[in-house]
């Protein structure tokens, strides 16, 4: 008995020193992590927030290209399984990572050449410490095959995500903000741990690949506390992501947070968490196929309350920060439209998410150029007003960043809704389902909707004459190269996605 005892520690072991190959990209950014806090340590001087930038661009760099090493070699191995069952590295996973390590390198090099969101270095440090630690749950989050991992994770995201908000509380907003997003972050995950709960007392187990695995005698006494735990267990995913029902504090949040910090935190945390709900998606039904059926009405339900939440809001709202706030809200329910489609596959997926990165980067930084020249330094919508006039380029940039985000041609946001859209009808023709065939007329109808709140902007731009000038010499050229540029992206995949839509 021993004898056995000792074997299967020993294989635990050897599993946990062979998956170490598999994180490099993880042990990237921790070392990124120590290198940052060993600079911060040295006594402070100019050059410090040059060797800061440098080591976390560095770290990033080679983060990426353990990530695309890694996705090389998936290609061959299908799918491994790390750290007893703990992780979970696989071809959609890795083309995540890719895209959450280029999302944060590009918001480090936009703060490198801008100097923002701070006028000085003493929070710099803090604040690329918390970036990559928002990464580092991100990245685990996308490979978890454990709920407790999952709920770490998330922690992890939290944590980094709160002190990022706070932006050193050089303004009481700022404190205020933080303070909501930690409070809310407490609750679900307070919520989520009942929840975990519930799926160990149900099945024994918080692994993934047998949370749905379990007889039917046993099904026929906790049918009903299972759902009701794996409900509860999303909460947390359900709150990172700002998806109905922990969706409220996006609002308020996202109004009082830089625009840099919004642009990272509506998307790294966000795609994470729909990478890891497609993971889940796919795990269940393979494990239950039964199970199918009841997940993607789910999906369906949490979609369209999202969608709708997130359109009224925009509709109401009289404040621009608050309105793409909304507007991102809506989109997360977009998101998880894409949950009910076919999931063998995920080419539809990645396009839509690759596209929705863009444009919601574009959008934030694109309204953060424009603010640069308001004079009365608010976010209202009116405040905006007259400044297409002047600011020709930059406005017509952000006025194709919106059609895009409606899903108007000639942007990416346009191809990328059109191959959604076709998966949803063949899907709810296929399921002839009433709550598949009201999610895609939902969808349909919230498109409209944002047809108008999201051309307000732009019609303010151009069409309201400004009270009195507000061209300043505040912003920086770095700022308005980065919006043509995304801009120019938006225009040309959609272009190029011939391939996607013929699949």
């Amino acid at each position: 008995m021993i004898n056995l005892i000792n074997i299967s520690i020993a294989d635990s072991i050897v599993n946990n020193y062979k998956s170490l190959s598999w994180i490099l990209p993880a042990l990237w950014i921790v070392g990124t992590f120590i290198a940052n806090i060993i600079i911060q340590l040295i006594p402070r001087n100019h050059q410090q927030s040059v060797y800061q930038y440098l080591f976390t661009i560095l770290g990033l760099l080679g983060t990426l290209y353990a990530s695309i090493k890694i996705k090389q070699q998936i290609l061959i191995q299908k799918e491994i399984i790390l750290f007893n069952n703990l992780l979970q590295v696989d071809s959609w996973s890795t083309h995540m990572h890719i895209l959450l390590i280029s999302i944060t390198l590009f918001i480090i090099l936009i703060l490198c050449f801008t100097n923002r969101p701070y006028k000085s270095t003493d929070y710099l440090g803090t604040y690329l410490l918390m970036i990559l630690a928002t990464l580092l749950g991100a990245y685990l989050l996308v490979i978890s095959y454990h709920w407790l991992l999952v709920y770490l994770s998330i922690g992890c995201m939290t944590v980094g995500s709160t002190v990022l908000i706070y932006e050193n509380g050089n303004r009481p907003t700022y404190i205020l903000a933080s303070t909501r997003y930690l409070i809310y972050s407490v609750v679900a995950s307070a919520i989520m741990l009942v929840g975990l709960s519930y799926l160990y007392g149900s099945m024994g187990t918080l692994e993934l690949y047998k949370f749905t695995s379990y007889n039917e005698a046993v099904y026929s006494i906790l049918q009903f506390i299972w759902p009701i735990g794996f409900f509860l267990a999303l909460s947390g995913l359900l709150m990172s992501i700002g998806s109905f029902p922990f969706q409220f504090w996006v609002g308020s949040v996202y109004q009082h947070t830089s625009f840099s910090t919004v642009a990272y935190l509506s998307t790294v945390p966000k795609l994470a968490g729909i990478a890891f709900l497609v993971r889940l998606h796919r795990i269940a039904t393979q494990a239950s196929p039964f199970i199918e059926l009841p997940l993607k009405s789910l999906w369906a339900c949490i979609a369209m309350a999202t969608m709708v939440v997130g359109h009224l809001g925009a509709l109401t709202t009289k404040d621009a920060k608050k309105l793409l706030a909304y507007g991102s809200i809506a989109q997360t329910g977009f998101l998880l439209a894409i949950m009910v489609t076919d999931m063998s596959v995920y080419t539809h997926i990645t396009y839509y998410i690759i596209v929705y990165t863009i444009m919601n980067l574009a959008s934030w930084f694109g309204l953060q150029m424009l603010s640069y020249h308001n004079i009365n330094k608010n976010s209202s919508i009116e405040a905006y007003a007259g400044l297409g006039r002047q600011l020709t380029i930059g406005s017509m940039c952000f006025l194709i960043i919106m059609l895009a985000l409606i899903g108007i041609p000639p942007t990416a946001g346009f191809s990328a809704k059109l191959i959604i859209f076709s998966h949803l009808w063949e899907i709810a023709q296929l399921s002839r389902s009433t709550l598949l065939t009201s999610l895609f007329i939902t969808s349909i109808i919230g498109t409209v909707l944002a047809l108008y709140y999201y051309l307000r902007l732009p019609y303010i731009l151009f069409f309201k004459k400004a009270p009195q000038l507000k061209i300043t010499s505040t912003i920086h050229p770095s700022m308005l190269l980065v919006v043509i540029l995304l801009t120019i992206l938006l225009l040309v995949l959609f272009f190029i996605n011939r391939a996607v839509i013929s699949y």
